[in-house]
């Protein structure tokens, strides 16, 4: 069964779950997300993926282009300043998927034992 919804100002029809995943695409595991400020598992695992590529998309297209970062900027940024909003695997499985912003120096502490299994 397909739902309907409006992408983009097209009317397009879409399963409960890709309807779903795109509702929760802006939510943040720390709960400073919207629409309904969820948390953690409250969280979709695809909606908390979709977020971690809208929020690079975001920065390195923003409307204007002088503000724009770099992708490696983007990385950076997300990693330092932002990470507390997504789930440190998929974050990291990003990273190191785009190429740019080496995690190298995430495999030096004790406190982050899930980035071992990433090399």
């Amino acid at each position: 069964m397909a739902n309907t919804a409006w992408i983009s100002g097209k009317k397009v029809n879409l399963s409960p779950e890709a309807l779903a995943i795109e509702f929760q695409h802006h939510e943040h595991i720390d709960g400073s997300g919207y629409p309904h400020s969820l948390r953690g598992e409250e969280i979709l695992p695809l909606s908390k993926i979709v977020c971690i590529a809208n929020t690079y998309d975001n920065l390195c297209n923003r409307p204007n282009p002088k503000d724009s970062l770099t992708p490696y900027e983007a990385l950076a940024m997300m990693f330092s300043q932002l990470r507390a909003r997504f789930e440190p695997p998929p974050l990291g499985l990003f990273i190191r998927c785009m190429g740019v912003y080496p995690p190298a120096h995430w495999y030096s502490s004790p406190t982050m034992p899930w980035v071992w299994s990433w090399r």
